[in-house]
């Protein structure tokens, strides 16, 4: 029987809208993913490549997306921010690369 891919944690998980941003999806049985997606509108990803416990994504923040959480799926569940300009950031900034 197959393993179902799951999604624990973004390498970075937050952008502001009208950026694209590359990142590490972290997890387990990922190999296999071709796609991710976002709850919500206006954030959309695209798989770079895959190994067991590694996903590396773009992702793409559409300028009119709202800030707020978006739960990413790719059979598990991680936590994807939009933040609004201005705002504080996280622990990396936006041309920060972890991949």
């Amino acid at each position: 029987m197959p393993r179902l891919p799951f999604v624990s944690a973004l390498a970075i998980d937050w952008g502001m809208p009208g950026t694209t941003i590359r990142t590490a999806a972290i997890g387990a049985n990922l190999s296999a993913v071709t796609a991710v997606r976002f709850s919500g509108r206006g954030v959309t990803a695209r798989v770079l490549a895959g190994r067991e416990t590694r996903l590396e994504l773009a992702i793409t923040i559409a300028p009119d997306a709202a800030p707020g959480p978006r739960v990413v799926q790719a059979a598990g569940l991680a936590l994807f921010h939009v933040r609004a300009p201005g705002s504080a950031g996280g622990a990396f900034g936006i041309g920060a690369q972890l991949i």
